[in-house]
């Protein structure tokens, strides 16, 4: 899958409530079961509500970003997209050469009978064993916890209903879980011919079964989607595999046109319909960095959305992604844009651009590709001006010119290569991806941002730090990125511009700080902000639910918690609505919630610890002597980890 990088939310994923990885409940637990608060958080929970408090300042009102004028009618709101089975009517013959493409098998329903054998794959830093097989015309995925004897705990055991990937490199696979769209932990490469971890799961802890796979994370694997309800986390498919309009933008009113017989294009062209051969440079590159554009994080511009780009606009009137100033050979899966804009050749041209060598419909045949790159680099390069000798570059390259100069290289991605997109002279060590720089490397915007206000482009960069920091916390340099996310926030809202991710971000700042009283006020501010969305809102009520928890206020919590539970896949809400349940002396809602933990993270001993004690209050001795010997299989695997 593509790697995540939080496209179009800009806010904290915990806030004070736990995260999202092993050990969870213990962050919490001790203080929650004993009931000790102390009298410092009572009185700060008193000025917190202070009404005088809530709201610092009245945001000024700044304009929002203008978005770059299209010529093409399709980048309207009044466009519709009608599928690509509507464009298939009139142009098969496009659509047959777009099916030997992979964007074509970028998403799919899974066909057991074409997947790959079943296998089981152990996992010795978790002490999982994964299994991979088939029952009653379902491809399913197991996750057991194997014990010294030998034995097995299950889980986890799901059907999985969508393939992520064309599978010329992996397969990984998606189940759906009540409406949420769920990760599983075990992929195929092909590169291996084997099952094995997930990317981003080969690790001591990870997220097992109750990875939610967001709206961002599907963007590009998806032809279309969108959010119910404005929930990041679910999400409904219109199309499945990328299809025509993700590079033609919306069909409707080039239906409309011929439909009504207007089958001559004006002296502009056909402006219903974008082609992206005829769009400026700019314009035509935004369309692949939809997916193809990867910095180290990425921040939506203020007010927009991925989701509300077209086809023919600009890519950065709707988000930046940001890099390192100084930019390293590491290859990324989705990193090709920055790397290509390294080149030399890209610098020197003006018509230098993805669709050079990327034909968007049917590829060179492998016989082909060659031939068909290196036509692409004589373009510019006569073949004298190599300096290898013809017969030796073709005795051991086959006078392939990107064997050299764009070659296949590592990525962070496990068992992958991909081929690295800066043109140019490579050492042999390029594209090995290390641990993240020990030292403070300043992020910059991959593309040009000047059309932002000078606010807008500080509000990104103290975010871009922010989010940065979040995904290397355990960085030694983590405090440097944490002090710039804090300057660049502190100076755009003392200019007045604070939208709900800019108080989003000042609430995560002062929880860091153990100020309670401003966590209170900028979670408050941000569900005060207009055009609030629900992954926004979700954030803002996990900061509250914390605080009223810590200031046991347990109708307060429930409150937070209840909603939460809805609109996210989340075991810590469910476990906190537990645990406010039982206190509160209501053991069939707590035992409900608590068996919804199970579902979606069967892994932590807590849960069955506190069921097993909430089923042998009630005389149910069977289930409260299973969820207990349950934990203890559960304790003793994790004191092997140890």
């Amino acid at each position: 899958m593509k790697r995540s990088r939080s496209p179009a939310s800009n806010q904290p994923r915990g806030g004070l409530l736990p995260k999202r990885h092993g050990g969870w409940l213990w962050w919490f637990l001790p203080a929650l079961l004993s009931g000790v608060v102390a009298i410092a958080i009572w009185r700060s929970w008193e000025r917190a509500t202070d009404p005088a408090v809530i709201h610092p300042q009245h945001p000024v009102a700044h304009l929002l970003p203008p978005v770059a004028p299209s010529p093409y009618l399709n980048t309207r709101a009044d466009a519709q997209y009608v599928g690509t089975p509507r464009c298939v009517e009139c142009h098969s013959d496009q659509h047959a050469s777009y099916l030997h493409t992979a964007h074509s098998r970028s998403m799919s329903l899974i066909d057991p009978a074409r997947e790959p054998r079943d296998g089981v794959f152990d996992h010795a830093a978790s002490l999982r064993r994964y299994r991979s097989y088939r029952r009653d015309d379902q491809l399913r995925h197991r996750e057991s916890l194997v014990s010294t004897d030998g034995g097995e705990l299950v889980l986890c055991d799901q059907p999985l209903k969508y393939l992520i990937g064309s599978g010329r490199f992996s397969r990984t696979y998606l189940l759906e879980d009540q409406g949420f769209l769920v990760e599983s932990p075990l992929t195929w490469y092909a590169s291996l011919n084997a099952w094995a971890m997930s990317p981003g799961y080969d690790v001591r802890e990870h997220q097992a079964f109750h990875r939610t796979v967001t709206f961002g994370c599907l963007y590009c694997h998806a032809g279309s989607i969108e959010r119910v309800n404005n929930n990041d986390e679910l999400i409904r498919l219109g199309e499945i595999a990328i299809g025509c309009e993700r590079c033609h933008g919306p069909g409707s009113l080039h239906v409309a046109r011929h439909a009504a017989g207007h089958m001559q294009p004006s002296p502009e062209g056909d402006l219903s319909i974008v082609n992206p051969r005829r769009l400026p440079r700019e314009r035509a590159e935004s369309i692949c960095h939809q997916c193809h554009l990867s910095g180290e994080t990425q921040i939506a511009v203020r007010g927009r959305s991925t989701a509300d780009f077209r086809p023919g606009l600009r890519w950065q009137d709707f988000a930046i992604d940001y890099g390192f100033e100084t930019a390293g050979t590491e290859m990324t899966v989705v990193g090709h844009v920055a790397q290509l804009r390294q080149s030399r050749c890209y610098q020197g041209s003006e018509t230098l651009t993805c669709i050079t060598c990327h034909a968007g419909h049917e590829p060179p045949a492998p016989a082909e590709r060659q031939e068909h790159y290196r036509a692409a680099c004589q373009r510019c390069h006569a073949e004298p001006s190599c300096r290898i000798p013809l017969a030796k570059r073709t005795a051991e390259r086959g006078n392939d010119c990107t064997a050299c100069h764009m070659p296949q290289s590592r990525t962070d991605i496990p068992h992958i290569a991909f081929t690295h997109h800066r043109i140019g002279i490579h050492s042999p060590e390029v594209g090995t991806r290390s641990v993240p720089s020990a030292r403070f490397r300043p992020l910059a915007p991959v593309l040009d941002v000047g059309h932002l206000s000078e606010i807008d482009r500080r509000r990104g960069l103290g975010l871009a730090y922010l989010q940065y920091r979040r995904d290397h916390e355990q960085s030694t340099s983590a405090d440097e990125y944490f002090a710039k996310a804090r300057t660049f926030l502190d100076s755009t809202i003392a200019d007045g511009l604070i939208d709900a991710p800019v108080a989003l971000a000042q609430s995560e700042l002062a929880a860091a700080a153990n100020d309670l009283i401003a966590v209170e006020r900028w979670s408050q501010q941000a569900l005060a902000a207009e055009n609030l969305t629900t992954k926004e809102r979700t954030a803002a009520l996990r900061m509250l639910a914390g605080l009223a928890l810590q200031a046991d206020r347990l109708a307060e919590a429930i409150k937070f918690l209840d909603e939460l539970s809805r609109t996210a896949r989340d075991p810590r809400d469910w476990f906190l609505l537990g645990v406010c349940h039982q206190r509160r002396g209501n053991a069939p809602a707590a035992i409900a919630a608590l068996e919804r933990v199970l579902q979606i993270d069967p892994g932590p001993p807590e849960t069955y610890e506190l069921l097993s004690a909430l089923y042998g209050a009630q005389g149910n001795e069977s289930l409260a002597k299973e969820r207990r010997e349950q934990a203890e299989m559960i304790r003793k695997a994790t004191a092997l980890k140890d």
